[in-house]
């Protein structure tokens, strides 16, 4: 039986590496540290890897079956590499959804410039929360494109059927987002 010591069983599921697979080593510094590049296009790879191999079906299944192959990630890590993979969740024929990578992701995501000028037809907001008014039924393709986008500005987006709210981090950043917003649409 192999002893670990304490900081040795953190370091290990932080997903640091030891040197040889020798737990009792020093970790190893460098690409491997938790957070880098290498482990984010690491754990992107076996992502896609999963998508394709199996149908996954919910953020929490695929953080199972990461964990089953090492990798341990938080929610938010998660939501992050979908987001930066541009992975959809698509409907097969028995009505199950599933996460599956278009093979035309940079086409189906249109930029907010694009679509300002014909989609937003009034912007207005109090505080940190901004409400952007569109066509019916074209909010949500408003609100994930911001969302794509990532304006450091925004927390987040809540999409209606014709009504889309903005959630930024303060009021004076609202009043940015709602100016930017405003001139890109002609308004």
């Amino acid at each position: 039986m192999q002893i670990r010591l304490k900081w040795q069983e953190h370091i290990f599921r932080a997903g640091w590496s030891f040197a040889d697979d020798d737990t009792n080593a020093t970790p190893r510094m460098g690409s491997t540290l938790p957070g880098s590049n290498f482990m984010k296009s690491k754990r992107q790879a076996a992502i896609i890897r999963l998508i394709q191999q199996e149908k996954v079906h919910s953020q929490e299944q695929l953080r199972e079956l990461l964990k089953a192959k090492g990798q341990d990630v938080t929610q938010a890590t998660l939501s992050r590499d979908l987001r930066d993979l541009r992975l959809v969740k698509v409907t097969d024929a028995d009505g199950e959804s599933f996460y599956a990578q278009p093979s035309d992701a940079p086409s189906r995501v249109p930029t907010v410039t694009q679509l300002a000028a014909t989609l937003i037809r009034s912007v207005e907001g109090t505080g940190p929360l901004l409400v952007a008014r569109t066509p019916p039924g074209s909010a949500e393709a408003l609100g994930g494109s911001l969302d794509f986008e990532g304006w450091e500005e925004i927390l987040g987006t809540i999409a209606g059927d014709d009504t889309l709210l903005i959630i930024a981090r303060s009021e004076s950043e609202r009043i940015t987002v709602q100016n930017r917003l405003a001139e890109l649409a002609g308004i």
